[in-house]
Formats: C-alpha cells, structure tokens, sequence
C-alpha cells in the first residue's frame, strides 16, 4: 500500500493504514456507496477475507435494494389509499 500511486494519500501520513479494502455498495448496478476496510497490518486483506467482505457488500447491497422497494410498495399503497 505504501508503494501503490492510488494511495499516495496515507504514504506521508501519521496514519497507521498499512493494508485497505474497499468494496462498491450497488443500487441497479451503480455504486451508491463503498465500505471501506483499513488495517495497521501490512497485508490484512487476504483472497479469503476479500471473498468474506465482497459477501458482506453484497448483502448490504441487497438490503438497501429491499429497503427501497419496500419504501416504494408503501409510497404507492398511501397513495392508493389515501
């Protein structure tokens, strides 16, 4: 992480960050968010761990997905009601 151009940012840093991860939140295949993993240990990030963290995001994806049609289900029930 230290050598990569993309994170120039924490190479003349106070910061601890050795090793990050970060994973899009999609909403109908656009990115709406990301979570971001940092760790002061070099090489934190493991093909396992990625593979974890990738089914967390998507999992979260999902959720907002869910959220919003409900939010919508509901919008349009009101509005049918009255």
């Amino acid at each position: 992480m230290r050598t990569d151009e993309r994170t120039k940012h924490w190479h003349n840093s106070e910061s601890p960050t050795r090793s990050g991860a970060g994973l899009p939140l999609l909403r109908n295949d656009d990115a709406v968010g990301v979570l971001l993993f940092l760790s002061s240990e070099p090489d934190t990030f493991t093909t396992e761990f990625m593979k974890l963290l990738e089914r967390l995001a998507d999992n979260v994806s999902f959720a907002m997905e869910m959220l919003e049609r409900e939010d919508a289900r509901r919008a349009a029930e009101q509005a049918r009601t009255g």
